[in-house]
C-alpha cells in the first residue's frame, strides 16, 4: 500500500498535464490510475512492474474544418440557407441565414466572408442587403424581388473553403400595370420611295407596381392607320421584353404624309401604350416655308463696337408644313460686314447661329445676312395634294442665292451670290420645277426638274449708331420754335419720325419721352415711346397731345413753359438727348 500511495501521488503532481490532454489521453491516465490500485494486492516486485510513468505531452488539436448550413449542433444540415419564404412575389423581402461550424460543431472566433449571389440578382431583378452577423457564425441577408419571375437558387460562399450552402426561391414576377412609350430613334420619317430615313426604331416599356420592369412577356405591335403603307416591320409585330421591362419594334414608312402612332399591347394583361406622333414627310425644305429672324434688328452699340452680339434664327418646313429631317445643315454668309457662324443643323425644324459685329461695317449701316440649303421649289399647289403635278400654278422659279446689299428684292451686278454650280456666273431658273420626286406618292407628281435646289433667304442686321435725328417734324414745329396755345384749348402735334444720323432705326430699346416743363398745359395720353427691334427706315411716328388750363381771367399767365423729348438710347456712355420747345400761353 505504501507503494501504491506512492503512485497516486506521483500521478497527482502530473495533473495539470492530465487536464488538458484530449479524450484519449484521459483514457489513457483513466488506466494508469487503475492499474496502480490493483498492484497494491501484489507483493513490492509486482507493484514495481506496474509502477507508471510520467504521461507524455497532450496531442496537438486537429486542424478546424468549417462548414457552412443552417441550424447547429445535432440539426446542423450542411449545405443548406434557412429562409423565412419560399415564394416571393414582386416587391417582398425574404431573410436568409447561415451558419458556419467546425467538424466539432463549434462557432468560429473569428469573422468569415460569406457572399451570396443568384441568377436574378445578376440580372439585376433582385437584390441583397450587407450580411449581418446574428451570433458568431451566424450570418443573415434580406433578399427582395425587384422583378424576377422564375425558379431561383441563392447560394451562399464560404470564401476561405469554397464551401458552398443554396437554397430554392420561387420569385413571381409583378403584374403588368402600364405599357408606355419611350423613345424612338426618329421623329420623322421621309415618304417611302423618295430616300432619307424610311424606318424608325421605337422602344416600349412594361412595369408592374412601383415600376418594376415585367421581364420575358409578349408584346405586339401595330400602327393607328393602314392609309399609305406605313406598317410595322416584317417578323417585328411581336417582341419579349427584356431586363429592364423595354420591348422594341421598327416601324416603316408609307407614301401617305401625316403624322402616325404605334400601338404597344401586353398580350397576357391586354394593357396598351401608344406611341408619340412619328411624322411621314418629305422631310425636304420647301422654299415657301423658309424663314429667317433676329433677336434684334437695330443694335445697340454694334457701330462702334466689336463684338455686340446678334442670334439669326432660321424655322424651316417642307411642302407639307413639317419639320424637315434633324441634321439638315442651314449656312451663313455676310459677305457685307460682322462675323458669323458658318452653318447650323436643324432639329425639330429650327437651328441659331450668332452674328458678331466686326469690320468691315457698311457706309449706310446694313448688313445683309444670306442663309441657305438644298431644298425644293415652292409652287400654287391648285388641287391641294402637295405634289407638284400638271395641274398646279406658278413655280418659283429659283436663281442663284444671293446677298441683296440694296434691299430692292433683285439681284444687282456686284452683289454677292453663292455660285453653286461653280460656273463663275449667276444663273437663273431652269423653268422646271425643282425638288424630290414625288411618282410613288402620286402618279401625276412631274419630275422634269432637279431632285434638289439651293433654297435661301437674307436677314438684315442695323449697326444703328447713337446720334438721335428727327427725321420727320410731322406737325411739330423745329426745336426752338415756339408753340402757341390758348387757355382752355388742346392741340395734337405728331407724325414725328425719329432715327440716326444715317436715316436707320435708332437702337431697339431706345425711349423717347414728352414731358412739360412749367405750369399752365398739361399732356394728355400716352407720350412714351419705346422703341422696338425693326429695320424700317426710320421710326415712329411719334406725338403728343397737349391741354392748356382752362380761362383765367385774373392773374398773370404762366410763363416759362416749355415741352421737352427726351430721347435715351441703350448704349454704353450715351446721355439722353433732348429736343425743346418753348409754349407760350394766351387768353
Amino acid at each position: 500500500m505504501t507503494q501504491a500511495l506512492s503512485s497516486s501521488a506521483s500521478f497527482s503532481s502530473h495533473l495539470p498535464s492530465v487536464i488538458a490532454l484530449t479524450k484519449w489521453a484521459a483514457v489513457s491516465a483513466l488506466t494508469v490510475i487503475l492499474t496502480a490500485c490493483g498492484a497494491g494486492s501484489s507483493d513490492g516486485g509486482s507493484a514495481a512492474a506496474t509502477q507508471p510513468t510520467t504521461p507524455a505531452n497532450p496531442a496537438t488539436p486537429a486542424p478546424s474544418v468549417w462548414s457552412i448550413g443552417t441550424g447547429s449542433g445535432s440539426s446542423f444540415k450542411a449545405g443548406a440557407i434557412e429562409t423565412s419564404q419560399t415564394t416571393l412575389q414582386s416587391g417582398e423581402t425574404a431573410t436568409l441565414r447561415v451558419n458556419i461550424v467546425n467538424q466539432r460543431g463549434e462557432a468560429p472566433t473569428t469573422a468569415f466572408t460569406v457572399t451570396f449571389a443568384s441568377s436574378c440578382a445578376a440580372t439585376g431583378l433582385a437584390t441583397f442587403s450587407a450580411a449581418t452577423t446574428v451570433n458568431p457564425g451566424l450570418y443573415s441577408v434580406d433578399y427582395s424581388n425587384k422583378g424576377c419571375d422564375r425558379q431561383d437558387t441563392v447560394t451562399a460562399t464560404l470564401a476561405s473553403d469554397n464551401k458552398t450552402a443554396t437554397v430554392a426561391i420561387r420569385m413571381v414576377g409583378p403584374e403588368a400595370l402600364t405599357v408606355s412609350f419611350v423613345s424612338s430613334s426618329q421623329t420623322q420619317l421621309s415618304l417611302a420611295g423618295i430616300g432619307g430615313n424610311e424606318s424608325a426604331e421605337l422602344i416600349f416599356k412594361v412595369a408592374g407596381a412601383q415600376g418594376v420592369p415585367v421581364v420575358g412577356k409578349e408584346v405586339q405591335f401595330s400602327v393607328n392607320t393602314r392609309v399609305g403603307g406605313a406598317a410595322i416591320l416584317k417578323g417585328r409585330e411581336t417582341g419579349i421584353t427584356d431586363q429592364s421591362g423595354q420591348v422594341r419594334t421598327v416601324l416603316n414608312s408609307g407614301t401617305v404624309a401625316g403624322p402616325v402612332n404605334v400601338l404597344a399591347v401586353h398580350k397576357e394583361s391586354g394593357r396598351q401604350g401608344v406611341s408619340s406622333d412619328i411624322v411621314i414627310s418629305t422631310g425636304v425644305p420647301s422654299a415657301n416655308y423658309f424663314s429667317l429672324s433676329t433677336s434684334v434688328t437695330n443694335t445697340p452699340d454694334a457701330y462702334k463696337r466689336d463684338g455686340v452680339q446678334v442670334t439669326i434664327t432660321v424655322l424651316a418646313s417642307d411642302a407639307f408644313g413639317n419639320n424637315p429631317v434633324d441634321g439638315t445643315r442651314v449656312s451663313f454668309v455676310s459677305p457685307e460686314g460682322g462675323n458669323v457662324q458658318n452653318s447650323c443643323q436643324l432639329a425639330n425644324g429650327t437651328c441659331s447661329v450668332i452674328w458678331r459685329s466686326s469690320s468691315p461695317r457698311p457706309a449706310d449701316g446694313r448688313v445683309q445676312v444670306l442663309a441657305y440649303t438644298d431644298g425644293a421649289e415652292g409652287f400654287v399647289d391648285n388641287n391641294g395634294n402637295s405634289v407638284y403635278d400638271s395641274a398646279d400654278g406658278a413655280i418659283d422659279d429659283l436663281s442663284e442665292p444671293y446677298s441683296d446689299n440694296n434691299e430692292n428684292e433683285r439681284y444687282d451686278t456686284g452683289e454677292f451670290f453663292f455660285d453653286t454650280n461653280r460656273n463663275s456666273v449667276r444663273d437663273r431658273g431652269n423653268g422646271k420645277w425643282d425638288g424630290p420626286c414625288l411618282v410613288k406618292v402620286d402618279p401625276r407628281a412631274v419630275c422634269a426638274g432637279e431632285p434638289t435646289v439651293t433654297i435661301f433667304g437674307n436677314v438684315t442686321i442695323v449697326m444703328s449708331q447713337d446720334d438721335a435725328t428727327i427725321i420727320d417734324l410731322g406737325t411739330f414745329p423745329s426745336p426752338g420754335q415756339t408753340i402757341n396755345m390758348v387757355q382752355g384749348t388742346s392741340t395734337f402735334l405728331g407724325f414725328m419720325f425719329l432715327g440716326d444720323e444715317l436715316g436707320n432705326p435708332l437702337p431697339a430699346g431706345t425711349k423717347a419721352t414728352f414731358t412739360v416743363e412749367g405750369g399752365g398745359v398739361k399732356i394728355q395720353g400716352s407720350a412714351a415711346y419705346t422703341v422696338p427691334s425693326n429695320a424700317k427706315q426710320p421710326t415712329g411716328a411719334y406725338g403728343v397731345a397737349l391741354a392748356a388750363d382752362p380761362v383765367t381771367l385774373e392773374g398773370t399767365l404762366p410763363t416759362n413753359v416749355k415741352l421737352i423729348l427726351t430721347v435715351d438710347v441703350p448704349s454704353t456712355g450715351v446721355p439722353p438727348q433732348q429736343s425743346i420747345w418753348p409754349i407760350n400761353i394766351t387768353r
